[in-house]
């Protein structure tokens, strides 16, 4: 339900925005960024707002970690990433940049209501630079055309577009206070923590959608739209989706969190960016690449549950 409503939420977006002559570059910007991390972003406010930080920050580093190692590395397993749009080039700088400035707010110890108004002012400033890059990238980038064909063309009256974008935010609410509901409940029922939920269960659920729009592109062989999925869906689910809880349930930051989790997500991301960019296969991620972070990805999961079984 959270997947298929966010799907239908985001679809109604854009054809109201194409009804009223919204630019498609914008319009592919937004679904590109906002689109496939929508469930984690009304899961994290609901979280949040039932006092279950754990479960909004876990999803977004779990989401994060699963999107770079599980949904990455089986993209470049399907269909090796070989990156030729120039956009791709400034936003792997600016994630690396977006998880060092969290990892500073992590070690503080506390996220506060600050912390999210410059998330969200990152999250202005991303959006920019994207928007300066668009306007400046040549018209046969790869990824400015693999997104444009993304934007739903079939032709639809306002009222059904409206219809389509209220129904499947209904649906969408609805279904994120179900899962928020459950992950809250059988983390009571199995003795584990909201976070280990969160960076598990909540995380690979709200993940799907990102998995589904990767896969479908690499078949496509639409790899700079499949890689700019993965980096503009962890750009926004550090900003805004972070933001939340940040804004609404401010609070410590659990010590696990910095222990374990983090340094996953730093290390990871790291790695993603330097087998694309490093010899020999420069600007390319190999399927051998794809494999280790494959890999990578149920290690970590291992890791947590050896851990939550020996606490």
């Amino acid at each position: 339900m959270l997947a298929w409503s966010a799907g239908k939420f985001i679809k109604g977006g854009s054809w109201v925005a194409q009804y009223y002559s919204v630019p498609p570059l914008i319009v592919g910007m937004v679904l590109l960024g906002f689109g496939t991390s929508c469930p984690e972003l009304v899961v994290a406010i609901f979280a949040a707002a039932k006092n279950n930080p754990g479960i909004a920050i876990g999803s977004v580093i779990g989401s994060n970690i699963s999107n770079i190692a599980l949904v990455g590395g089986m993209a470049a397993i399907l269909s090796p990433f070989a990156m030729k749009s120039s956009l791709l080039s400034r936003e792997f700088p600016y994630l690396i940049l977006v998880v060092v400035v969290v990892g500073v707010m992590f070690y503080i110890g506390h996220l506060t209501p600050i912390d999210g108004v410059i998330l969200l002012i990152l999250l202005i400033v991303y959006f920019y630079i994207m928007y300066r890059g668009v306007k400046g990238a040549p018209k046969n980038d790869s990824l400015l055309k693999e997104t444009i064909d993304e934007i739903p063309s079939e032709s639809m009256s306002a009222k059904v577009a409206v219809f389509w974008l209220v129904f499947g935010l209904a649906v969408l609410l609805v279904s994120a206070e179900v899962m928020v509901n459950a992950a809250s409940s059988m983390a009571s029922m199995l003795g584990l923590s909201d976070l280990v939920i969160g960076l598990t269960i909540v995380a690979i659920g709200t993940s799907l959608p990102e998995l589904a729009a990767t896969i479908a592109s690499c078949l496509k062989k639409e790899t700079d739209l499949a890689i700019g999925n993965v980096i503009g869906s962890c750009i926004f689910n550090l900003l805004a989706v972070l933001a939340m809880p940040a804004l609404i349930s401010p609070g410590r930051v659990p010590l696990s969190l910095l222990n374990r989790d983090y340094p996953v997500l730093l290390v990871v991301t790291v790695l993603f960016w330097l087998m694309a960019v490093l010899p020999p296969k420069r600007n390319q991620i190999s399927r051998l690449s794809g494999w280790i972070l494959f890999l990578s990805y149920f290690v970590y999961l291992a890791v947590i549950a050896w851990q939550a079984l020996s606490a």
